[in-house]
Formats: structure tokens, C-alpha cells, sequence
């Protein structure tokens, strides 16, 4: 039961329901919780607050809480302790704090959430605009927040220990270069594809026990549920392609069943790319895999994550390349680009990364730290992808200058060529914080993805380094994600 009461009635143990205040008024950015102590009772009463809701369901109502002790004013409260920074990237999603934790407006620090609280979607939601970027902790707690520092450092070196052999991965990295990923959605159990299923799970690529011998299988029920990602022989892609025909013929009028045959059919136009780069019929291809994108994105608020591949177990260049372009497509929308340009900057993220292709695989997927040997083959993507398609007179210039811009950044510690503030090109701009983006939110083998909201504040550590108005358009593009 609801029950609005004066501030001098509120007391210790009760659960305020609701405050008629905004929260950049109050000192609390959540205005449903328990009263744990005098102090939340005092910032309340020092911030004008008259009279507030408190859920007597939940908590005592002011008739049951007879404690003279409870009733008495609040002692003086001594001088503010010192109170730590911490990084808004340092706490993540789903974690249990051991420590309260503030913000702070206009030099005053107010709560964020309370010790013992789990830092959930709506801690998410209420950062996802950017008004908070760093977090505080009061010295009395120093030690507690220590000990969750030190969990995750503990945690981040035991993910970076590499738990497979040097033979286990060569092997692992051959076998994925012959698989290709599927959308376990798209498939019906029942149906006859043409081609098998295998089982990626971490090094590990295994045939399905009921995918059956014969080309004339039919999918079982129990193949789409189990955990791994989906893949097929890399031979087996035209009859994948088939099998999505089929699908979008059944589709009817259903939107989100079309964005994603669409979405497979732009993955598999990259891949033919990937494997025969110089085509100039592949080009094509891609370019008009752009265009429908760009329609399905432009007809249909938020379509585009319905064109997106979430939570892929592991980095396929085709896979990222259609990620990227997705998200620069919606972005470049955000930002009032013309269908024109659009079409250009999609392009020239679908092809970012196309220097990959003469990439050696052995380092493409190599988990930890590159030798600088090998890091100077990986830079030469970026290069070589632009020579590559020099050769096609029919790609645009601008849609160029984000294959040969995208890992350059505004501080001017990117490359090839060191370049910084305007003489990076918006598209370029565009593409370095994607590319960053949907790097730290794929799944490794040997790493687990970030979520949205961590890899936002990860990438927001280094903001300088990317265009601040763009990255504001990003957060919020991606508002209904994190």
C-alpha cells in the first residue's frame, strides 16, 4: 500500500516509493529503496524535500516504528570523508557492489547505488546518456572497493591465460577457416537443408549427432538448441543460400523474418567477396547488398538490429564487416546523412576490412598479444586493402577513405598514417568507432564478449581519441541494446 508521508515520519527501515522531484534535484538517482540510515534521511531533508511515498508493503508504515532511537533527530554528520574516483568502465553489469557508489553534480556527490545492490539494467539505462562519467566511492569503504578491483584483475589474467596448446589452436584455426557460421533461427526442424550442421564451441568444431549421414537429413528439434554457435562446411554455402530462398519465399508479410535472411545473404555476399576480392561481379553484388540494407533500415525505426549478428561466438570477417556497415548505415542516419551518402559510407564499411583477405589466418586468429612482426602484417590490411581496390574504378571516393581511415584516431595515435583531428573524413570517424565497438562485444574462444554497456565505457576511456559528437549519437543509437 502507498502511503505519502512528511520527511519528519520517515524512518529507518522504511521503502520510499517515489519522489516528485527530478532526480538531477534529489540526491539519489533512483527513487525507489530502502532507508538504510540517517544519512539518506538527511540529504533528503537537505535537498527540500517535504513530503515523499513509501510502500508500506514493503516497509513499516509510520505507525508501527515506536523506537525512540529511530525517531530521534539525526546526529551532526562530521566533514565529508575523501572520496576515490573510479572509472565508469571499471563496474560491470551484473555485478553485487560491496561499496556504495555516488556520482556527483555540481560538486555534490549523490548516491548511485547502494552496497549489497546489484548493478542491473536500470543502473545501465540511467548512464546509457552520457551525463555520468565517473563514478566516486567515500575513503571509508576504500578497502571494500580494493577487494572488487582486485576480483577483477584476478579474473581479467585468468581469461588471458591461454587454455589450449600451440597444436590446438593451428588446428582450431584451419578448421574455422572452413566452416561458415549459420543463423540457428532461420533454421526449422523438419526441413531437409542440403547441407550439415557442425557444432562450434570454443576450439572445439564437431558434427551434430541427429544431423544425420544422407543429404536427404532433416533437422532435429534438438540441434537448435544446443550451446555453441552453428556452423556449416564452407563448400555447403550455395545450399545455405538456397535453404534462405526457400525461407524468404515462406516469409510472407513477417518484417523481422526477411531483415534476417537479409542479414545472411549480406554475410554471404562478403564471404564470396573475401574469397575472390578482385571480382568485379562480387563487387557489384556487395554494393547492392548495401542498398537493401539501407531500404530495410530506412523503412523501419530500429530495424537495424534485426540486421545485426548479436552475440556471435567468435570473429568472422564477414560476420564484423556486415556488423559494422549496419550499425555506420543507422548511425550516419542519426546524424542526417542523405540516402546518397549513406549508400557510400555502408559500402566503405562493408569493404573495411577487405586487406584481410590476404591476411594469414594464423593471425587473424591468434588469441593474445601479437609478436610486432606480426602486428605489422595485421596493419598491412588497411594498405593493402586499398590498393586492392584501386583496381575497381566504380567505388567511391569517400567510401575509400574508410577502408584507408579506420583505424586512425583524432589524437593521432592510429595508422597507417598518424592522422588526426580534420584530417580524418567523417566516414573514417565513423568506421574506427564501430570497428572498435563490434570488436569488443564479439565472443573469442578464449574471451568472453563485453557487454554493450561495458565495451561504451571501455571505448569511453579513450574518447579522445574518437569525435565526441559522434560517439554521443552513438550511445544513444544504441540505448535500446545496452
Amino acid at each position: 500500500m502507498k502511503s505519502r508521508i512528511s520527511i519528519e515520519e520517515l524512518r529507518i527501515g522504511m521503502f520510499v516509493s517515489r519522489i516528485d522531484e527530478s532526480w538531477l534535484k534529489t540526491p539519489f538517482l533512483r527513487h525507489s529503496f530502502k532507508i538504510k540510515d540517517q544519512e539518506q534521511i538527511r540529504k533528503l531533508r537537505d535537498a527540500g524535500i517535504d513530503s515523499i511515498v513509501v510502500d508500506t508493503d514493503r516497509g513499516p508504515p509510520p505507525d508501527t516504528v515506536t523506537s525512540e532511537t529511530a525517531r530521534a533527530k539525526p546526529p551532526p554528520v562530521e566533514d565529508e570523508p575523501k572520496h576515490i574516483p573510479l572509472a565508469v568502465g571499471k563496474v560491470e553489469a551484473g555485478d553485487t557492489l560491496n561499496f556504495d557508489l555516488y556520482y556527483e553534480v555540481s560538486e555534490t556527490k549523490r548516491l548511485f547505488l547502494a552496497a549489497g545492490e546489484i548493478f542491473g539494467p536500470d543502473e545501465v539505462k540511467a548512464l546509457s546518456g552520457g551525463d555520468i562519467s565517473r563514478f566516486y566511492v567515500s575513503g571509508l569503504q576504500e578497502e571494500a572497493l580494493s577487494a572488487y578491483i582486485d576480483g577483477k584483475r584476478r579474473k581479467e589474467k585468468k581469461e588471458k591465460a591461454a587454455p589450449y596448446s600451440e597444436e590446438e589452436f593451428r588446428r582450431y584455426s584451419n578448421e574455422k577457416e572452413a566452416h561458415y557460421t549459420v543463423d540457428r533461427g532461420l533454421l526449422v526442424p523438419g526441413t531437409t537443408p542440403g547441407f550439415r550442421l557442425y557444432l562450434k564451441s570454443g576450439f572445439s568444431i564437431e558434427p551434430l549427432v541427429d544431423s544425420g549421414n544422407g543429404p536427404d537429413y532433416r533437422i532435429g528439434a534438438s540441434a537448435l538448441q544446443a550451446v555453441g554457435e552453428l556452423v556449416i562446411r564452407s563448400e555447403d554455402v550455395p545450399a545455405y543460400r538456397d535453404y534462405l530462398r526457400d525461407t524468404l519465399s515462406g516469409a510472407g508479410q513477417d518484417v523481422k523474418v526477411r531483415s534476417r535472411v537479409a542479414r545472411e545473404t549480406a554475410k554471404i555476399s562478403v564471404k564470396d567477396l573475401f574469397d575472390n576480392p578482385r571480382s568485379g561481379e562480387n563487387i557489384k553484388k556487395t554494393r547492392n547488398t548495401v542498398t537493401g540494407m539501407i531500404d530495410i533500415i530506412m523503412d523501419r525505426r530500429g530495424a537495424f538490429t534485426e540486421l545485426l549478428t548479436l552475440n556471435s561466438y567468435d570473429v568472422y570477417s564477414y560476420t564484423h564487416s556486415v556488423n559494422v556497415a549496419v550499425m555506420a548505415i543507422s548511425l550516419g542516419q542519426s546524424l542526417g546523412l542523405s540516402k546518397g551518402e549513406l549508400l557510400e559510407l555502408g559500402l566503405g564499411c562493408i569493404l573495411h576490412d577487405i586487406g584481410k583477405s590476404q591476411t594469414p589466418h594464423e593471425i587473424l586468429n591468434k588469441p593474445g598479444r601479437l609478436s610486432t612482426l606480426e602486428l605489422k602484417v595485421m596493419q598491412a590490411h588497411v594498405v593493402g586493402g586499398h590498393e586492392m581496390l584501386l583496381q575497381h574504378d566504380d567505388i567511391p571516393t569517400r567510401a575509400m577513405k574508410v577502408v584507408l581511415q579506420h583505424h586512425e584516431t583524432a589524437t593521432g595515435r592510429g595508422y597507417p598514417y598518424g592522422l588526426s583531428g580534420a584530417e580524418i573524413k567523417l566516414f573514417g570517424k565513423i568506421a574506427a568507432l564501430i570497428d572498435i565497438y563490434d570488436a569488443l562485444t564479439t565472443d573469442r574462444p578464449y574471451k568472453k564478449a563485453y557487454s554493450a554497456f561495458y565495451a561504451l565505457a571501455i571505448i569511453g576511456e579513450s574518447r579522445e581519441d574518437f569525435d565526441p559528437e559522434i560517439y554521443d549519437e552513438f550511445v544513444k543509437m544504441l540505448g535500446n541494446l545496452v
